[in-house]
């Protein structure tokens, strides 16, 4: 977890500012979006598609910059998230706040974390998994492309799975919400310790 979560920090950029400043406008502007994937017509194209300024274009850079690298470096080769690196990828994507606050599992994540791994592990219904895709042991998400970058990503992946990645990383940060430390740099951490709250 710890591993996850330094790499993440070491690779925001500053349009991942929105993470550590979620109390205010950014936070807002994440509850009125929806869970519903975007329509994937336009994921590369759209300027007025989502709410509040960040168009699906922008949105999809902010997440490559961000929230993908950590889902390729949380998923494993086989780009699956089963509810224990669903926790590693939401305590990394918090920069360690559910770690450093000693919830250090899956089961221990607050009911809105786990809400989303099942709302977003389910969504196998919709693509065209069987009843119980998403029961027991099934529960995963689905990554794959998660580590495409740049025009790659256009290429290689399709547009349905882009449009379910970036629901992949808004779901979460909705549920994730505040509780967000500061990034390391910011911390004035060298990634050698523990992140440490202001």
């Amino acid at each position: 977890s710890q591993e996850c979560t330094l790499k993440f920090n070491r690779i925001k950029s500053s349009s991942s500012s929105s993470s550590s400043s979620s109390n205010g406008q950014t936070s807002t502007s994440r509850q009125s979006q929806s869970h519903q994937p975007q329509s994937s017509s336009s994921l590369l194209t759209s300027s007025s598609s989502l709410p509040s300024h960040r168009s699906l274009a922008s949105e999809l850079h902010h997440y490559q910059q961000s929230c993908f690298p950590l889902l390729a470096s949380c998923s494993g080769p086989a780009r699956r998230l089963d509810p224990s690196s669903y926790y590693t990828f939401v305590d990394g994507l918090s920069n360690g706040y559910f770690s450093h606050h000693a919830m250090t599992s899956y089961d221990a994540l607050p009911i809105v974390v786990k809400y989303s791994f099942v709302t977003l592990s389910c969504a196998c219904h919709a693509r065209g998994g069987r009843q119980d895709c998403c029961v027991g042991d099934k529960a995963e998400i689905d990554v794959e492309g998660c580590d495409a970058t740049g025009e790659r990503m256009a290429e290689e992946v399709d547009e349905a799975q882009i449009a379910y990645l970036m629901d992949v990383c808004r779901t979460t940060e909705e549920s994730v919400g505040d509780m967000v430390l500061p990034p390391l740099e910011e911390n004035g951490n060298d990634g050698d310790g523990p992140v440490k709250s202001p």
